[in-house]
Order: C-alpha cells, then sequence, then structure tokens
C-alpha cells in the first residue's frame, strides 16, 4: 500500500510541475516593419519600435491563453493588426505598411464640389421692379 501513496504523490508533483511551468513560458518573438521603425504595440502596450524582439506568452499546458492582439503603426502609412488565437507563436512576424492615402486624394473633390455650391449660392435674378431667388418670386 505504501508503494501506491508514494506513486500518487509523486505523479500528483510531476503534474502540478507540467501545469505550472506550461502556464507561465514565454517566447522571445523578433517584430519587424517595412518600412523599419514602426511603433508596435503588444494590446495596450507600447513594446518599441520594430525590430524589436518581445516576450508573449506561450499556451499553457491545460488551453488556450487567449487572443495576442499586436499592432504596427507609423506615420503617413496605414496601420496593420495580427491577431495571434490559440495557435503556436511564431519566431518571427513580419509587417508591410501601405502607403496611407494623402487627405487630399481622398477628399479633394468632395471638397472642391462644396466650394463651388459655397460660391454659387443661390440663383438671384434681377429686373427692375421684380426680385427673383432661386426662380422664386419673392414680391
Amino acid at each position: 500500500m505504501k508503494w501506491r501513496s508514494r506513486w500518487w504523490a509523486q505523479w500528483l508533483l510531476i503534474v502540478t510541475v507540467f501545469i505550472v511551468a506550461g502556464c507561465g513560458a514565454t517566447k522571445a518573438v523578433r517584430i519587424e516593419s517595412e518600412p523599419s521603425g514602426a511603433r508596435i504595440m503588444v494590446g495596450v502596450e507600447y513594446v518599441g519600435d520594430a525590430p524589436v524582439v518581445v516576450s508573449l506568452k506561450e499556451k499553457g499546458a491545460l488551453g488556450s491563453r487567449g487572443d495576442i492582439v499586436i499592432r504596427a503603426e507609423k506615420s503617413g502609412y496605414t496601420p496593420s493588426t495580427r491577431i495571434l488565437s490559440n495557435e503556436a507563436l511564431p519566431n518571427r512576424l513580419f509587417f508591410t505598411l501601405e502607403k496611407a492615402p494623402s487627405p487630399s486624394a481622398t477628399s479633394g473633390l468632395g471638397q472642391q464640389q462644396e466650394q463651388q455650391q459655397q460660391m454659387q449660392g443661390p440663383t438671384i435674378v434681377i429686373t427692375p421692379g421684380k426680385a427673383e431667388v432661386g426662380g422664386q418670386n419673392t414680391q
């Protein structure tokens, strides 16, 4: 009987160590960007400018670690986001940032039309003894 209780105690100790070690394990992941120097956020925490090496939590022995959201952003470029769900962590993440469209390119036509409408305003026709605004008689 003694050997059974000792065996259970050893088994329980091994399983406990395995679970605790698996829950706290981290992995170094190198994050790079093109162009370099992008601001890197893990969740809501700023971790540095790319290239940067961050320590991320591995999936534990008993299940998921939750999603890890990584965002790269740089002035003049459209931000990029990656969500690492319940998969194994990569050794390296690479973000390719696209040039953001210039504000004048996206809204220039709309602004130009709006300015023309403001300049034109309502049509005013003046004839002696009679005034019309926008096709309606004001007298």
